[in-house]
């Protein structure tokens, strides 16, 4: 549901809190653009005592093809959304949806992946950095962080130091996961991997299609119960792109290709084991990301469809008042025979040359005009292939190309000139003619029931953003010069 609001209009630096009267007056309309996402993380929005950026709200411009111009009412339609997206967020933490059973499902895997995440910090950090490598980047960089007490300075410290070591850190991570392999016992297929190793094929699909007859349900790779199987290698191979199908000859990419599962499951144990699935850090992490589940849900809650389902005598209300529109009325459509043949300027005959049958097609026009023959007659001996003998019967403006947008301009008893098509040439004698007729009711009710719902839906929800909005305090930050 798109919200449907006054347009604002957001320039760039200095801010002070607005309103659209500030702007653009009575009308609330203005067509400023801005460069989006602006080039610096600038406030935009106040949600009670937070404020939001410009990153926050649009992303950061980390290309400059993904940025564009928009207008104030682009920009403040997107603002609108996110902040209303940020109130539901809280709204919508009650016990029908964080009692349900498919809220505890997702909160739990969230929980076990967001504890293995803060493993794999955890054993980088203390492991691979260590205290002597943080002491040696902070003096090559003290001026670029002022306070490591601060999380979010001590965060892109530790991130700076793991991309200045990128290599070494990809290298350590490796190693402790080959060692969790050796410890917790994973078992390749060595002999069917190597086999696979050495299939050739053109493209992914076929590789895969290789693979799968080896055996779909074959063990690859296993860890007590858990079994990947050749099907899952086999819908892998299908996701490489054909310029990678060359890395597919070695073991050891088949082998990272299937044994993820199995290595989030020992890393799940490890953080078990470590206390780390209960620990501050990631519960406030899955809470926040389970916030968007229960904003989603909240949501469907408000706009359940019954909720706006209008009576019958308001679908009939409607129809009264709206029988001037067109979209609730029939189509004109035209009853047409057809002169039809095909030409191809590459046919060895020059009798099929366009040209060719151009003048062949006039001249029979000609004698339908000027001598009395019969359309009928002549369109039985040169019809389309398919249709009733050159009878094309009921067509739309929208039928058959140009002729359905020739037919519509004829009326009855017209004959028209020649057609020109991709690869044919037409021409149609249009007998009858029905125009445009209001639609009974019973025949557009569901359209006007869908109008009616669409309608109920998009004033509630308006105004329901507006009492979330003033519930909440929501601000716009105007910012002058950007």
């Amino acid at each position: 549901m798109r919200l449907i609001s006054k347009v604002f209009i957001f320039i760039n630096a200095a801010f002070i809190m607005f309103s659209s009267a500030h702007l653009f007056g009575a009308d609330g309309t203005g067509q400023d653009e801005t460069l989006t996402p602006y080039v610096r993380d600038i406030p935009v929005v106040k949600i009670e005592n937070e404020i939001f950026t410009e990153y926050q709200v649009f992303g950061p411009p980390s290309a400059a093809r993904n940025r564009r111009h928009m207008t104030g009412s682009e920009r403040r339609e997107i603002i609108d959304d996110f902040a209303l997206r940020r109130i539901l967020m809280k709204e919508g933490n009650i016990p029908l949806i964080t009692n349900s059973p498919e809220y505890r499902l997702n909160y739990q895997r969230l929980q076990e992946r967001n504890s293995v995440e803060y493993l794999k910090d955890y054993i980088v950090e203390k492991y691979y950095i260590g205290e002597d490598l943080k002491q040696r980047f902070l003096a090559e960089n003290k001026d670029n962080y002022s306070d490591l007490n601060d999380p979010e300075i001590r965060e892109r410290f530790i991130e700076d130091i793991k991309s200045s070591e990128k290599a070494g850190v990809r290298n350590f991570v490796k190693s402790y996961l080959d060692s969790l392999k050796i410890v917790y016992g994973i078992e390749y297929n060595e002999d069917l991997l190597s086999r696979i190793a050495d299939m050739k094929a053109d493209n992914p699909d076929a590789l895969a299609n290789k693979v799968f007859r080896i055996g779909a349900n074959k063990v690859l790779v296993s860890l007590a119960d858990q079994k990947i199987t050749v099907s899952s290698l086999a819908s892998e191979i299908r996701r490489v792109k054909p310029y990678h199908l060359r890395h597919l000859s070695s073991v050891s990419v088949l082998k990272s290709m299937v044994e993820g599962p199995l290595l989030n499951s020992i890393l799940s144990m490890q953080a078990k084991k470590k206390g780390l699935v209960d620990i501050e850090p990631v519960i406030s992490q899955t809470d926040y990301q389970m916030s968007y589940f229960s904003a989603r849900k909240y949501e469907d809650i408000l706009l359940q469809e019954s909720k706006f389902l209008p009576s019958r005598e308001e679908m009939y209300t409607y129809f009264i008042e709206n029988r001037d529109d067109v979209t609730l009325w029939s189509r004109r459509k035209m009853w047409v025979w057809e002169i039809f043949k095909h030409y191809d300027n590459d046919d060895e005959n020059e009798d099929n040359h366009k040209i060719r049958v151009a003048i062949e097609l006039e001249n029979i026009r000609q004698k339908i005009l000027n001598e009395g023959e019969s359309f009928e007659k002549w369109a039985r001996l040169y019809s389309r292939p398919r249709s009733r003998d050159g009878e094309l019967g009921f067509i739309f403006e929208s039928d058959y190309s140009m002729v359905g947008k020739t037919a519509a301009e004829m009326n009855e008893g017209d004959i028209s000139g020649l057609i020109i098509q991709e690869k044919a040439i037409s021409i149609i004698k249009v007998t009858q003619v029905q125009e445009p007729m209001v639609y009974k009711f019973d025949f557009v009710e569901p359209i006007i029931r869908r109008r009616l719902i669409e309608r109920n839906m998009q004033e509630f929800y308006d105004n329901y953003r507006s009492e979330m909005f003033e519930k909440y305090n929501v601000e716009y930050i105007y910012n002058e010069g950007a």
